[in-house]
């Protein structure tokens, strides 16, 4: 089957809150120093799209109390075209989509960008997913390779991660619990161990120009590898033959963060 539409989702999860206006502003940097991603426009709300203003953006850290309502969104009208969604709560993660339309010469510099956001936010688990955009049967080995690597932010904290995405990287959260060996020698992925301490695994090299077929093959065999670890959702389907994930035995994200005295006082300063 040929694919010709393709579309482009990348997300993170961590501990660190983006409510901490230096935990924003070093993510915030990664888009607003690249010359090509630069973002052009910001909000607190998807309804409108101001012109980009860097310090009233890392201001919401400040004047908003996390809670479930507060985000900052920010991305670009021209091309590359994206949108980057941050909420301010205490779950923290990050979601990313990418014009379905971006010419593919912008795919090695996308997934560069993607390097120095992970680096620089050092999440539990990152994943940059590119994959067609088409109708098919959800049990399709292709169909499979595109839910996998997604995360949605209800199943980040439910279930965990389904499998490895385009590119995939592991912080020493996930690291500790599937175990170096382990990750090493996980089969059709080039595995890349980095400075900040975590792990970036590609479904081959230069994964963003594989076909549909060949990343499906290469996600399916390391996941029957990486299964056993228990970190992993597991997937089966209904009756409807709809997919359903299933929290691993030793799912834990763990990144719920507390909003004790200390963090609030180094936040905005004293209560009261």
């Amino acid at each position: 089957m040929a694919f010709d539409t393709f579309r482009v989702d990348g997300a993170l999860y961590g501990e660190r809150p983006f409510f901490d206006p230096e935990v924003l502003r070093e993510v915030l940097d990664v888009f607003v120093n690249d010359a090509d991603f630069a973002p052009d426009w910001w909000s607190t709300s998807e309804r409108r799209k101001p012109p980009f203003d860097r310090e009233a953006a890392l201001a919401e850290a400040r004047v908003n109390l996390p809670r479930p309502a507060s985000v900052v969104l920010w991305g670009r009208r021209k091309a590359p075209k994206y949108d980057v969604r941050v909420p301010l709560t205490q779950r923290p993660g990050l979601i990313w989509h990418v014009d379905p339309k971006l010419s593919e010469r912008h795919y090695p510099a996308l997934f560069a960008l993607a390097d120095r956001l992970v680096a620089a936010y050092r999440p539990n688990i990152g994943l940059l997913h590119r994959s067609p955009a088409f109708p098919e049967a959800p049990d399709a080995p292709t169909a499979l390779y595109i839910r996998r690597g997604m995360l949605f932010p209800v199943d980040a904290w439910r279930t965990g991660p389904a499998g490895l995405a385009t590119r995939t990287w592991l912080g020493p959260h996930y690291v500790e619990r599937i175990g170096r060996a382990v990750i090493d020698a996980t089969p059709d992925v080039e595995v890349t161990w980095q400075d900040w301490g975590g792990v970036r695994l590609d479904l081959g090299a230069e994964p963003w120009s594989r076909s549909p077929e060949d990343v499906a093959a290469r996600q399916a065999a390391a996941m029957a590898h990486l299964a056993a670890s228990g970190v992993f959702a597991d997937l089966s389907f209904d009756r409807h033959r709809r997919p359903v994930f299933a929290k691993g035995p030793k799912h834990a994200l763990g990144c719920i963060v507390p909003i004790d005295e200390a963090t609030h006082e180094k936040l905005y300063g004293k209560r009261g």
